[in-house]
């Protein structure tokens, strides 16, 4: 799952001379917010892999404003015990690690 965080804003806070401050204000909200929407996702208490994008910025020259933006890329680790995938390689992983390894191929049963 990704999240995502968009602040938006005039393009003219750029242009003051406290426009470094200001950014810096986008950006501590910007990770506030993917952090609240993080523990929401947490909750479940399972194993994450949690990958921070690259920040970047959006011009819309039309209403003259500016958008900060950055994802978070938020998966659910699975444990081959409990994976419902079967290929070929799965049983070595099953095998070797006893059902308490990782892949990357791996998905939830639904059971």
């Amino acid at each position: 799952m990704v999240i995502k965080s968009q602040q938006t804003f005039d393009k003219v806070m750029l242009d003051g001379e406290k426009s470094s401050d200001f950014l810096n204000f986008v950006i501590r909200q910007a990770e506030q917010d993917l952090v609240s929407k993080l523990i929401d996702e947490l909750q479940d208490h399972k194993l994450h892999v949690v990958k921070l994008g690259k920040p970047w910025t959006e011009d819309d020259p039309k209403w003259l404003q500016v958008s900060y933006r950055q994802i978070l890329d938020n998966d659910t680790l699975v444990q081959c015990k409990n994976c419902r995938m079967y290929y070929p390689w799965c049983q070595k992983f099953r095998d070797e690690l006893d059902g308490n390894g990782f892949c990357p191929y791996g998905k939830e049963s639904e059971e």
